[in-house]
């Protein structure tokens, strides 16, 4: 298997974890490692190849920190990508989730 994990920031501290999975051989984990630092969403909502699967999984840490796992199917490879998103405790904090 191939692992990216990064993190989305605020300008003091980590807000979020996401961690991408899939077959470590594979033109996913290919497109994976050469995305850098750009955001894996960029790439999933502006391809017609990405499709989301239902449902989304309810993830929670043993530290109660709340997340969420998607399942991406790409038409064109026939490959997955799971997608797991963790939402740290400065999120909650912040004044992102303020209308």
């Amino acid at each position: 298997y191939f692992f990216r994990e990064i993190y989305l920031e605020s300008a003091v501290e980590p807000l979020v974890l996401a961690r991408s999975i899939t077959l470590g051989r594979s033109q996913t984990s290919d497109m994976l490692r050469q995305l850098g630092t750009s955001p894996l969403g960029t790439l999933l909502f502006n391809s017609t190849d990405w499709d989301s699967c239902s449902p989304r999984l309810k993830l929670e840490t043993f530290s109660s920190i709340f997340g969420r796992s998607t399942h991406w199917q790409n038409h064109r490879t026939n490959e997955s990508l799971v997608v797991q998103e963790f939402f740290l405790p400065a999120l909650i904090r912040s004044d992102f989730l303020d209308p």
